[in-house]
């Protein structure tokens, strides 16, 4: 239980890394100037993927802590 409250204040951490990146700003900008919001905008894609991967870090080192806990404990 307590892993899987680390991994969600990761994916907040993450999401505020993004924030303070200045993507939440760019994302405005661009959306009003953009003459079709329903297509995606580059920028929302990078900020997408850069938050996918931050996210995907945290399962990582997540899945890599059990695994060494495991094996440390055994």
């Amino acid at each position: 239980m307590l892993k899987l409250l680390g991994l969600f204040f990761w994916a907040m951490l993450s999401m505020s890394i993004i924030g303070a990146l200045g993507f939440n700003e760019a994302i405005g900008e661009y959306l009003g100037h953009n003459p079709n919001p329903q297509r995606p905008s580059p920028v929302e894609l990078q900020a997408l993927a850069y938050s996918l991967l931050l996210w995907g870090s945290g399962v990582v080192v997540w899945v890599l802590s059990t695994w060494i806990w495991r094996r440390v404990k055994s």
